[in-house]
């Protein structure tokens, strides 16, 4: 019971983790143009 208990707590954290990665990453790669086009306006 402990056993699978800890994997599914596992596959949880997993699928928060990566879940997590590729938002910041979508936010990190708009954050980007966000700059070049407020660099650009000035």
């Amino acid at each position: 019971m402990k056993e699978s208990n800890n994997k599914e707590l596992n596959w949880k954290m997993i699928l928060v983790f990566v879940a997590v990665f590729l938002v910041v990453s979508q936010i990190l790669s708009d954050w980007d143009h966000f700059k070049e086009g407020l660099f650009s306006a000035f």
